[in-house]
């Protein structure tokens, strides 16, 4: 899977790991390997949300196929 299938998830999951209450660079406390697993998380959760987000647009379409 090429990463540009995924870049918008990983836009919206991003944000949450870098910045706010559940920084991981608060928990981490070398900023290169924060850096790594922020970008290893985010791949992970964004291809996650990507499957998700292609059932239910599968699963919509099929409902809006068969309704006459």
């Amino acid at each position: 899977m090429s990463i540009s299938l995924i870049s918008f998830e990983i836009y919206l999951v991003h944000h949450v790991f870098c910045f706010g209450e559940f920084s991981l660079f608060k928990f981490i406390g070398n900023p290169i390997l924060g850096i790594i697993v922020i970008f290893a998380l985010s791949l992970v959760l964004a291809y996650l949300l990507h499957l998700v987000s292609k059932k239910i647009s599968a699963s919509l379409a099929k409902q809006l196929m068969t309704k006459d």
